[in-house]
């Protein structure tokens, strides 16, 4: 809106600057907004738990792990993460059934 206020009264196009932390707003504005669910295969990766944890602490998305529960559990807790809101889904389980 602001843009629109500044092209009329300058009657010329105004370019905007966006920093990096309007950009990563504006990124999870459209992320929450769209209510997505990424499923994460790797259940096995420290690496994977943490970045699904981010991903449910800032409510981008609902997450599912692949994975043994114990073994997803297990690595939460090393890495020190939260898994509130996190589904962990063992394949070998889904398929059994």
């Amino acid at each position: 809106m602001l843009t629109q206020f500044l092209t009329m009264v300058n009657n010329r196009k105004v370019d905007v600057v966006m920093t990096p932390k309007l950009f990563q707003y504006r990124i999870y504005t459209k992320a929450r907004a769209s209510k997505r669910t990424v499923v994460l295969p790797e259940g096995n990766d420290k690496r994977v738990v943490a970045a699904a944890a981010e991903l449910a602490e800032r409510e981008l998305c609902t997450v599912i792990i692949m994975g043994v529960e114990a073994d997803v559990h297990a690595l939460a807790a090393q890495q020190k993460v939260k898994l509130t809101g996190i589904q962990v889904r063992d394949l070998l389980e889904l398929m059994a059934s």
